[in-house]
Order: C-alpha cells, then sequence, then structure tokens
C-alpha cells in the first residue's frame, strides 16, 4: 500500500514538473510573440497563473515524504527522542485533521466550479476546474502520508526523519 502510495505521488510530482515545463513554454512564447508583433499569446497569463496550482499542490506529499518542507530545527535538535515522538505525534494529528477538513472543503468547491463552468475572463474563456481539483487532489495525498507517517511512529516506533533516512534511495541516471 504505501509503494502505491509513493508511485501516485511521484507521479503528481512529474505532473508538477510538467506544469512547470508548460510555464516556461507559454511564457517564452507570449514574450517572442509580443517582441515579435504587437499582440500576446491570447490567455497566456491565465494558463501560467492557473498552472500554479498544479506545481504548488500536487508537490505537498512527496515534501512531506522526503521531509523537506521548510523547519526551524533550533529547539527541535535539543529535544529527546520521545519529546520528538509526542511532538510529531501532536502534530501529524493537528495537520491531518486539518488537511482533511481542507481536502473535504476545496472538493466541494471544485465541484461547485465544475458545475458552474467557472471561467477567467479575459481574450478568451479559461476553465478553472481542471486547475481546482488539483487543490484537494493535493490536499488528500498530503493528509494520507501524514496518516502513514502517524501510523510509522506508533507501529514501527519510527520518527518522520528515521523514516527518510531509512528510504531506499532512487537511483540516479
Amino acid at each position: 500500500m504505501q509503494s502505491l502510495q509513493s508511485q501516485l505521488e511521484n507521479i503528481l510530482s512529474y505532473v508538477s514538473a510538467t506544469a512547470v515545463a508548460f510555464m516556461m513554454l507559454i511564457t517564452v512564447a507570449d514574450v517572442v510573440v509580443r517582441y515579435a508583433t504587437p499582440f500576446s499569446v491570447p490567455g497566456s497569463y491565465a494558463f501560467v497563473s492557473l498552472s500554479f496550482v498544479f506545481v504548488i499542490y500536487l508537490g505537498l506529499s512527496v515534501a512531506q515524504r522526503e521531509n523537506s518542507h521548510i523547519a526551524i530545527d533550533a529547539l527541535y535538535d535539543k529535544l529527546g527522542r520521545g519529546q520528538r515522538k509526542l511532538l510529531q505525534i501532536l502534530q501529524l494529528s493537528i495537520f491531518s485533521a486539518f488537511f482533511g477538513a481542507l481536502t473535504w472543503y476545496s472538493a466541494v468547491t471544485a465541484w461547485e466550479n465544475y458545475q458552474f463552468n467557472d471561467t477567467i475572463l479575459g481574450a478568451i474563456q479559461v476553465v478553472t476546474w481542471p486547475a481546482r481539483i488539483m487543490i484537494p487532489i493535493g490536499f488528500l495525498f498530503l493528509t494520507l502520508r501524514m496518516v502513514v507517517q502517524l501510523y510509522a511512529i506508533f507501529a514501527r516506533d519510527e520518527l518522520i526523519e528515521e523514516g527518510v533516512e531509512a528510504a531506499p534511495q532512487e537511483e540516479e541516471a
């Protein structure tokens, strides 16, 4: 199950990386068109703005899995293992409940946007629901990752940083 979750998280990160490439291409195309003509690529700003949603939300669970979210370790590093364990149980419990609620709320909002066929008006109408559905997907995988990490603390007495250290590193090409 955990391997499947990691594979799905990796797929989401590839979608996120593809969104970055798309953003780069549309931005370069817009610059070239603006330089060569008095026009711009219709909808380029809207597409780039909506692509940020893919980039930000689809990478959350991978960052959590790899323990690479921004952290201030000055106090945490001075704590004993038991205190770290208690802190992580508290943190993961609160955050998984919080992001679980955000998953539900953002899914309802995305569904409403889909039903209303919400668009950004401009030179062309750009539909927003494909980007909006990425928010609950990202939150769902983040919540699941936190639940898996909470389970690892209770079942294997494994702190987040220990799980990262024990995970086999992917071979570099």
